[in-house]
């Protein structure tokens, strides 16, 4: 799990690395206390390279700060996999009542 975690400091090229790196298409956005802020998809990243931003830009300006989320207490497998399939995400962080992901 903790490859898929990313700072919000971090370098669109670093991003587009760990991506590689992992296989995933899409990092978690977390604080230093590994608190959620947010997802940042592939097409997040190829819409940064578009724009010219790949070596000098943080992902702060690019990742979605309104991701989906579940929490560790209150959800089910079934819910899961329909977010999944409705909203069509790769990845669906599951979070903790400190909002810390678990």
């Amino acid at each position: 799990m903790k490859n898929l975690l990313i700072n919000p400091n971090s370098k669109i090229k670093n991003a587009l690395k760990q991506m590689t790196e992992t296989g995933e298409k899409c990092l978690v956005v977390v604080d230093k206390k590994n608190k959620l802020l947010g997802t940042l998809s592939d097409g997040d990243v190829r819409r940064a390279i578009l724009n010219g931003k790949i070596n000098e830009d943080k992902i702060s300006v690019y990742y979605q700060k309104r991701s989906t989320f579940l929490r560790k207490e209150n959800y089910s497998l079934s819910q899961a996999k329909n977010i999944f399939l409705k909203k069509r995400i790769d990845v669906i962080p599951i979070i903790d009542r400190s909002k810390k992901v678990v």
